[in-house]
Parts: C-alpha cells; structure tokens; sequence
C-alpha cells in the first residue's frame, strides 16, 4: 500500500521547498539587519551623549545579538506556513481547491478503502 500523501504530498514539498529556502535568505538578511541597525543606533548614542565608558559596547553586542535572535525565532512561525500540511491548508482555504482536497489526501486512508482506490485519488 502506498504511504499516506505519496503523489500529493511530494507534489507539496516541491511547491514548498524553495519557498522554504528562499525564506531561510529573507530571515538570514532581517536578522543580519535588525543587528546592525541596534549596532548603529547604539553606537549614534554613545557618540551623541559622549558616553566614555567602554560598557557601551557589551551593551551595543547584546542589543544586536538579541535583536537578531529574537528576529529568527520569530520567523520560525512564518517558514512553518511552508510545510506540506499548512501549504495545504493554506491552498484549501484561500480557494484554489475544495476544502478537503489535499488534507484528505495527506491522510492515511479509512479502513477497507483499496490501496487501488486510495492510490488512484493520489494521482
């Protein structure tokens, strides 16, 4: 028997997949300048308010540093929308297919539906 989703799941992660990845380029560029951006912005400060401790630069990374983090773990919620599943979801609910569609497909099918029947509708 064939596994739950076969043709349909594999045509959901090709669709999702360089989204996914492209994603993973947008997030790598927002952290990167979520960071720098708390690096200028602290850096301005400490230039404008003449701050002549060196704290100001442990403070400075530790902004950045989290800004950035907090950036990418926010986004881990965004880049899930890509997986199979919720790729289903998404396409059942703005329309482009019957609800149900591909969410029964990805499925294990019912007890005494032939494998013969349950591969046709995967097609």
């Amino acid at each position: 028997m064939t596994p739950p989703g076969g043709e349909t799941l594999s045509a959901l992660r090709r669709l999702g997949t360089p989204l996914r990845q492209r994603g993973w380029v947008a997030v790598a560029g927002a952290s990167l300048g979520a960071a720098l951006a708390g690096l200028g912005v602290v850096a301005w400060g400490a230039r404008l308010w003449g701050m002549a401790t060196p704290a100001w630069v442990l403070v400075a990374w530790l902004l950045a540093l989290g800004g950035g983090a907090a950036l990418a773990a926010a986004s881990r919620r965004w880049l899930a929308a890509f997986a199979p599943r919720a790729l289903a979801e998404r396409l059942e609910r703005d329309g482009a297919f019957r609800r149900g569609a591909l969410g029964g497909l990805l499925e294990a099918p019912q007890a005494g539906v032939s494998p013969g029947l349950a591969a046709a509708a995967d097609q």
